[in-house]
């Protein structure tokens, strides 16, 4: 009886240990986005990818994980893999105004208008004031 008792308590302070010990995926997803802007700010553009990737990995639905990958590859000089991973970011949240403002750039500068209008255009019903939105809207006609 008295071994079955103790048998148990060790078994609940196991559990409850393991649970408090256990960080839920928004801090993991938080930590990992942490590092990642730490080396990014750095310039270890390698490292950043790393964290960012294992951030995407917690919460694939992350425009911003996402974005956070497309700015080291541009970063690396890995153009087309960056624009890649923004559209992608920008299919998980199409309202995520970084991602917009940096599409819209993008588009501007390769000449496709009608692709760097549609983003300018979201980007300015979501945040009217936006001085890059504007600046671009302004250079496309």
């Amino acid at each position: 009886m008295l071994f079955r008792k103790l048998s148990q308590g060790c078994l609940l302070l196991c559990a409850l240990f393991f649970i408090v010990s256990c960080d839920n995926a928004e801090t993991r997803y938080q930590k990992y986005m942490d590092r990642g802007n730490s080396y990014y700010e750095a310039g270890d553009f390698e490292r950043a990818r790393v964290e960012y990737r294992n951030a995407a990995k917690i919460m694939p639905d992350s425009a911003e994980a996402l974005y956070k990958i497309g700015l080291v590859e541009e970063a690396d000089g890995h153009l087309k893999k960056a624009a890649t991973t923004f559209i992608m970011a920008e299919q998980q949240n199409p309202e995520f105004i970084p991602v917009l403002e940096k599409l819209a750039g993008l588009f501007f500068w390769a000449r496709q208008d009608e692709q760097a209008q549609k983003r300018v255009d979201m980007l300015l019903k979501l945040d009217p004031e936006n001085a890059n939105g504007h600046a671009i809207n302004g250079s496309l006609f």
